[in-house]
């Protein structure tokens, strides 16, 4: 997250001092390369979060310590941690763009959005041209649904790094967001051109080949997206809407059924096979499956209010009282 050099502990060995640059531009590449960190669990970010440690361990310094539970945080995609790392550091760290950068994306991946961006913008403070925090706060906008500020931010990071594939994709949620689908299907094919293994660009690509009624197009590029990723269960409840816009709800089940196999705890893929055993008029099914969305959730009032508010509709179903 920053450059060489920059925000370095003092105290380090020459040798030292070039593996903790080193390390540093690694961890920021994979950072901002893969911005779903989730999904960031081997390869070269994970042998940095290994010589962080290693680090530390050799030579006790307790900013480096400090430094590796932060972004080893971010690398695992455990917020918690990676945010308790970037606040212990001393106060010597908050003038350093990469600290406040690393702070957003571990309070993005808390779902804190507004302190997220207020840590993005302090970023952008100290560095303006500056990519990487950009980026940050499209996303940090973009959780906050404001995006037009989101789409605005996205650019201001591509007109100074125009190869950056997490910009062009949050570029196109804007867009999407936005109701701009043509636009929006333009911005994902330019991030998948330079990154093809990003699966949720897929998978965001074909909801919005499905918005433009592009429905084999649209299952196409939900299947590359389930390839790339076969533990999600998303591309399958996206696939099960298109199946539910053309009328061919029986296969929307198969595909729900599918999406709740590879994630029984998706609540969407239990509403969803709900959704479509109502339209079907099968109550039991229906019932059933909002009885399991509320047993994965029971603390989300959405989920529950979803389920009671069905529950009077399949009701009505079941006394012969449909459709009067």
């Amino acid at each position: 997250m920053d450059g060489a050099g920059a925000g370095r502990p003092a105290g380090l060995r020459p040798e030292e001092q070039k593996e903790f640059d080193s390390m540093m531009s690694e961890i920021a590449k994979a950072i901002v390369e893969h911005p779903d960190i989730n999904d960031i669990r081997s390869g070269r970010a994970g042998e940095v979060v290994r010589l962080f440690y290693e680090l530390s361990r050799a030579d006790g310094k307790d900013t480096i310590a400090l430094i590796a539970k932060a972004y080893g945080g971010l690398v695992a995609g455990r917020y918690e941690e990676a945010l308790a790392g970037f606040d212990s550091m001393p106060r010597n760290h908050h003038g350093i763009k990469g600290y406040h950068e690393g702070r957003g994306r571990a309070l993005f991946g808390l779902s804190r959005y507004k302190e997220s961006l207020a840590a993005f913008d302090r970023a952008v403070s100290i560095e303006p041209e500056e990519s990487m925090a950009h980026e940050g706060r499209g996303q940090a906008l973009l959780g906050l649904a404001r995006y037009k500020r989101a789409l605005a931010a996205f650019d201001r990071a591509l007109s100074i790094d125009p190869e950056m594939a997490s910009a062009h994709d949050g570029r196109g949620r804007a867009l999407y967001c936005l109701a701009r689908y043509k636009r929006a299907l333009a911005a994902f094919d330019r991030a998948v051109s330079i990154e093809p293994g990003r699966w949720k660009s897929h998978l965001t690509r074909g909801e919005v080949l499905r918005r433009l009624g592009k429905y084999r197009r649209a299952l196409a590029e939900l299947d590359e997206s389930a390839r790339l990723n076969p533990g999600s269960a998303e591309p399958f409840i996206t696939r099960a809407n298109v199946f539910m816009d053309v009328g061919r709800h029986d296969r929307a089940i198969t595909e729900l059924d599918e999406a709740a196999r590879r994630d029984p705890g998706s609540v969407n893929a239990q509403l969803g096979r709900a959704t479509a055993y109502q339209v079907l008029k099968r109550p039991d099914k229906a019932l059933a499956a909002l009885d399991e969305a509320v047993r994965i959730a029971p603390d989300d009032i959405e989920v529950v209010s979803v389920r009671d508010a069905q529950r009077r509709s399949l009701d009505k179903m079941r006394s012969g009282e449909w459709g009067k």
